[in-house]
């Protein structure tokens, strides 16, 4: 038997629209400007509902092979012992390199994955209107989203702890 998927949120439309008629005959409302309201609202609770669920490692999806891709700690995981999952896995650069660009192993034969906070550059667009020349224009390279708090910190006029990673625009 096939579940009937979905029924979250289907249950939670009827929730509010029973919620509006209850609203609006207590209220002496016209139910028809609380309908206009739910139309608004409803998609934006379904919207941050799944970003609740894939924050919380839920809808994870198919095996990426892109370098944007997450790693989900309680995904199923496939075992290493398959040769083409160490070949997309290395691949795609999904396992922690030494300085001298060897794989780095956390047990002999078992290369040391890298973590999702660590995997590839993060795009992201410095908006500053009252630029005075405080820092650079040109942004430093191969930093990742962990170089964000950094950023924001300096940017702040905080000093980041010593183990934190490099800013990605240079302070003058």
């Amino acid at each position: 038997m096939v579940p009937i998927l979905g029924q979250d949120y289907h249950g939670g439309v009827v929730g509010a629209i029973l919620g509006a008629v209850w609203f609006a005959k207590k209220h002496g409302r016209d139910f028809f400007v609380c309908a206009d309201a739910l139309c608004a609202g409803i998609p934006l609770g379904y919207t941050f509902g799944r970003l609740g669920n894939f924050i919380n490692g839920e809808l994870y999806g198919r095996v990426c092979t892109k370098s944007w891709g997450m790693v989900f700690p309680d995904a199923p995981r496939f075992s290493t012992n398959y040769q083409w999952v160490r070949d997309v896995a290395e691949s795609i650069g999904m396992y922690e390199h030494k300085k001298d660009g060897s794989v780095d192993f956390k047990a002999p034969g078992i290369p040391k994955p890298k973590t999702s906070h660590s995997l590839n550059p993060v795009p992201c667009i410095l908006y500053d209107p009252c630029y005075n020349g405080e820092y650079s224009k040109d942004l430093n390279s191969g930093l990742g989203i962990s170089s964000i708090a950094t950023t924001c910190m300096e940017l702040l006029g905080f000093l980041p702890p010593a183990d934190y990673d490099k800013c990605i625009v240079s302070m003058k």
